[in-house]
């Protein structure tokens, strides 16, 4: 399932030291016509409760990328199944993939750490990442 995805993922953030300590920043991107039904509300419920209540992983920072006007009231639904500690680190980017890249410069991810679905330079392979952590036994 997705949630047993992404708990797999937080887990393996964990086992580096400065996650630990510093967090993780999650980077919500849909492209740039999200449409309604991308936004899964029973599932973002379940990581928020696992994430809020399970997990021992500090999150740094929520970004969504390029959010049409319409999504607002998810947004409220979203921070409220957050709790208030993790809203506060809720920040919505809207615009192009340029406005959304110069924002999280500002806030100091580079280019370089962004993948290249959103006009950073990183090259993501999720198969290899996956075949990597299988042969680690992980």
């Amino acid at each position: 399932s997705m949630i047993r995805a992404l708990m797999y993922i937080e887990e393996a953030a964990l086992e580096d030291e400065s996650v630990q300590r510093k967090g993780v920043i999650f980077i919500n991107y849909n492209g740039n016509n999200p449409t309604f039904g991308q936004f899964d509300r029973h599932l973002i419920g379940q990581w928020a409760s696992s994430t809020k209540g399970c997990m021992p992983i500090r999150v740094s920072a929520i970004y969504i990328l390029q959010i049409p006007t319409l999504f607002v009231v998810l947004l409220n639904l979203l921070k409220y199944l957050l709790g208030a500690r993790l809203a506060k680190r809720l920040l919505i980017i809207p615009g192009s993939n340029e406005k959304c890249l110069t924002r999280l410069e500002k806030r100091g991810i580079a280019k370089e750490l962004l993948p290249i679905e959103i006009g950073g330079k990183l090259m993501l392979d999720q198969e290899e990442w996956v075949r990597e952590r299988m042969q680690a036994g992980k």
